[in-house]
């Protein structure tokens, strides 16, 4: 026996709404992710981002395992900005979203067209470009409610529907665009005068600022963290332990490696010795470092200058005894810091003062794979 017609109503409705919903025209109030399979719509998603959740931690377990805790926690409490909503705006807006932040606001005051459906793939065409009797919307105001359905962790926003007033930087801080709250300003598709009066409002105020643009097959990226920007992991190798076969005593003393035992080290990496015999400090000498409570040289820090893949220096080791056998040389995680330059300086520069890669300098336009 068929249902009533209350109940074809409940079921119509239903079905209109997950349309909705697939379409991203539903209020986002009105829905709630935390089950994928459900939707209920006295829920409200507030959850932050938390590394610490059991839920977080199932649901971003691969992205965790190829970051990294601790990289995954800094991003999980960012704020960003993203300013362009174009076919590479879009594809950085929805790979932020998913991967986790604690807000992301979106801005593009230009309203939807045409050509944004080649790249834009957000944008609806029989749903955003109005009726005739009502105008398109702006790219920020399409995209933005399919970008909060990607991850209902992340507070997902739409900045003022206006072009950025650089003529007036100190605006910037007050509302509506509230731009030093942000921990991460993203720039794309902008002109020449508003990337270089947003970097350096961004420089000003210690925001990390990037800026990207893509004309066909040709794009580039510019990053300014700052004059002083640290890295804590600079390449993300495992860390190596080496075993010594010889330690000598000289004002560069030389490590050498059991045989057909090779380092990857680099200039300036550190390493620290430990399981060493022998090499007790000398009657009347200290450690360099205070710190150090060990009689030897284990326990002790050095930083690597490269000879040979079996060799490399470790500074002074004259005021230590000989070396009798065994020992290892552990690596440790080296902080390096490095110095930006703002985007107006980095255009004007001479290209021989540009760092380049020699491959790039190559285009093999027959084999473009090649490249």
């Amino acid at each position: 026996m068929g249902g009533g017609p209350r109940d074809k109503k409940q079921s119509t409705q239903r079905q209109k709404r997950l349309e909705s919903i697939a379409e991203g025209q539903a209020e986002l109030e009105d829905i709630d992710v935390a089950d994928d399979d459900q939707i209920d719509s006295n829920q409200k998603p507030k959850k932050d981002l938390d590394v610490d959740d059991e839920a977080v931690k199932d649901r971003w377990s691969r992205y965790i395992g190829a970051m990294g805790v601790e990289a995954v926690a800094k991003q999980a409490a960012a704020s960003i900005f993203l300013s362009g909503a174009g076919a590479l705006g879009v594809e950085v807006a929805k790979n932020i979203v998913l991967s986790g932040c604690k807000s992301f606001t979106l801005h593009d005051p230009k309203p939807v067209n045409l050509k944004d459906l080649s790249g834009q793939f957000f944008i609806n065409q029989d749903t955003d470009f109005g009726d005739g009797k009502s105008q398109p919307l702006s790219r920020a105001q399409a995209c933005l409610p399919r970008l909060q359905q990607l991850n209902f962790y992340v507070r997902c926003k739409q900045a003022e529907n206006a072009e950025i007033p650089i003529a007036n930087l100190d605006s910037l801080v007050s509302p509506p665009w509230n731009l030093h709250t942000y921990d991460v300003i993203i720039m794309t598709e902008g002109d020449h005068s508003t990337m270089a009066a947003v970097n350096q409002f961004c420089r000003k105020r210690g925001i990390k600022f990037i800026c990207a643009d893509c004309v066909g097959v040709f794009s580039r990226v510019f990053n300014d963290f700052g004059d002083s920007f640290e890295v804590l992991d600079k390449n993300g190798e495992e860390l190596q332990d080496v075993m010594i076969q010889k330690i000598s005593n000289e004002k560069e003393g030389v490590v050498e490696l059991l045989q057909n035992v090779k380092h990857k080290l680099e200039d300036g990496d550190e390493v620290t010795i430990q399981g060493a015999e022998g090499m007790k400090l000398k009657a009347g000498m200290k450690h360099d470092d205070p710190q150090v409570k060990s009689d030897c040289i284990n326990d002790t820090i050095h930083k690597v200058k490269v000879l040979t893949p079996y060799s490399f220096t470790i500074g002074d080791t004259e005021k230590f005894e000989a070396y009798e056998c065994n020992g290892i040389a552990k690596q440790l995680k080296t902080k390096v810091q490095f110095k930006f330059k703002s985007y107006a300086e980095s255009v004007r520069a001479k290209v021989d003062d540009m760092p380049l890669d020699g491959n790039l300098a190559i285009a093999d336009w027959e084999k473009m794979q090649h490249n």
